[in-house]
């Protein structure tokens, strides 16, 4: 079965059904991943089945964008931390500070974003002083917000 098969009808089928037929995925298809329907599909299935959608996603090379992985994380319907933090790496485009204000108060750890706050401040960023404004009550002390200012 392909992601396209199970998208086109998971939602004719019981819970314990969405979760049993994930394993007969094979094919997530072509490189124009199927990113917005995931981030879709996750919001209508129950915990158990959103966080396997995930995961089978992230291994089989799906890309998600700045705004999906934010309204994903912001669903509350992935618990596994790890996939949260493996999602927050496959952001194709830029965050915003809204975005990662989200994960901040997504994450019950938020190390993975202020390690991404990090790699995006290392190098000339695209932050508006919106964004700066938004994310400076967040950021966890001092040099942090050294490094987000400069």
């Amino acid at each position: 079965m392909t992601w396209a098969e199970y998208y086109e009808r998971y939602d004719g089928w019981q819970e314990s059904t969405q979760y049993s037929r994930l394993a007969s995925i094979k094919d997530f298809g072509p490189d124009g991943s199927p990113s917005e329907e995931i981030c879709d599909c996750i919001q209508y299935v129950d915990t158990r089945t959103a966080t396997s959608i995930l995961r089978r996603a992230l291994v089989a090379g799906v890309r998600f964008r700045a705004a999906e992985v934010a309204e994903i994380a912001d669903s509350g319907q992935i618990e596994d931390e790890e996939a949260l933090e493996k999602l927050i790496q496959t952001a194709v485009d830029a965050y915003t500070g809204e975005q990662l204000d989200t994960l901040l108060s997504c994450l019950p750890d938020p190390e993975p974003v202020f390690e991404l706050i990090d790699k995006i401040t290392s190098k000339p960023t695209h932050f508006t002083e919106e964004d700066v404004l938004t994310l400076l009550p967040n950021l966890p002390d001092e040099e942090s917000i050294y490094q987000l200012v400069n």
